[in-house]
């Protein structure tokens, strides 16, 4: 074969190597991308179910409604209820009234979470919090007011590419006390894995830290209001 021929050939396995290279790396990379992009999409989805979630609790609690219904579409990861969490209400007279509710918890297993806990929707991002949705609270008022949605139900997960059901059952509803900031030094609590998101709404709320950990947010009332504490009980039920 002549010198011409032999460089011809060399320069056909070359551009037939490079176009296979090419090829390969272009649909790993869309591959890939379109993965991220799902994924990107299931978590957006997921977080505008949990705010028609949070309204349906509202109609269950504040209209009376007996139960509602939200459809969620999974396609991967796992929504259940998770570990109880705490919301406490306490005064230096010595006064503390405790409501525990189980938040309802969409993880994707990939490090991200969307959480419904005590009427605020919060997504998880590898450790990082931030409040999407801020509970009904007027803390700010004179009374303040806090209704606390405290969620029962059976703690489970449902997972896999189905359409689901979180439904809401009302339970009760009931004036859990009155605490005076005016008289006394008011605290409100909350114990939860997500402390640091709840202590910034307290914060952005006009309460005074009082102190901050990873589990516990505590913040107190310096506005001479007094603090009205409801609790809606709200059963929830996962249905496949």
């Amino acid at each position: 074969m002549s010198d011409r021929g032999q460089s011809e050939t060399i320069s056909f396995v070359m551009v037939f190597v490079l176009i296979t290279l090419t090829v390969g790396v272009v649909s790993v990379v869309g591959v890939d991308g379109l993965q991220n992009v799902r994924h990107a999409e299931q978590v957006n989805n997921m977080e505008r179910a949990f705010e028609i979630l949070d309204d349906n609790v509202e109609d269950v609690s504040r209209e009376a409604a007996p139960s509602r219904a939200t459809e969620i579409k999974l396609a991967g990861g796992t929504v259940g209820l998770g570990d109880p969490i705490w919301i406490n209400v306490t005064d230096n007279a010595g006064t503390t009234t405790k409501v525990k509710t189980k938040p309802v918890i969409y993880d994707d297993g990939e490090g991200t979470q969307i959480v419904y806990a005590a009427g605020a929707v919060i997504r998880v991002d590898d450790g990082n919090g931030v409040m999407l949705s801020e509970p009904s609270w007027l803390l700010g008022a004179d009374p303040g007011l806090m209704q606390v949605y405290s969620f029962t139900g059976e703690r489970r997960s449902l997972g896999g590419s189905t359409n689901m059901l979180v439904v809401a059952h009302r339970r009760g509803h009931r004036y859990e006390g009155s605490f005076d900031s005016g008289t006394d030094d008011v605290d409100v609590v909350v114990k939860s894995p997500r402390a640091e998101v709840w202590g910034r709404y307290l914060d952005e709320a006009g309460l005074n830290q009082q102190s901050l950990t990873d589990e516990k947010a505590t913040y107190r009332v310096t506005s001479g209001a007094t603090v009205r504490l409801t609790k809606a009980v709200v059963r929830i039920e996962l249905v496949q």
